[in-house]
């Protein structure tokens, strides 16, 4: 959580990957938001042989493009 406060103030968008800690991703994206940041919550389980690829492309379509994984 640290470190997506600490780039988010950078500026940078941050995408918070979760399987099933909605809330904590929730809280963790609206404190960020709330300090002048932008950050989105994406819920994907990872065992998932696809969900990988569908993380990735969930991401870009949202943000246009990844500067940081």
């Amino acid at each position: 959580a640290h470190f997506n406060r600490m780039l988010a103030a950078r500026g940078y968008r941050i995408a918070l990957h979760h399987r099933s800690s909605t809330a904590e991703a929730a809280a963790l994206a609206r404190e960020i938001v709330d300090g002048g940041g932008d950050a989105v919550t994406f819920a994907r389980d990872l065992v998932e042989p696809a969900a990988p690829a569908e993380l990735v492309q969930a991401v870009v379509q949202h943000f246009g493009r990844i500067d940081l994984l």
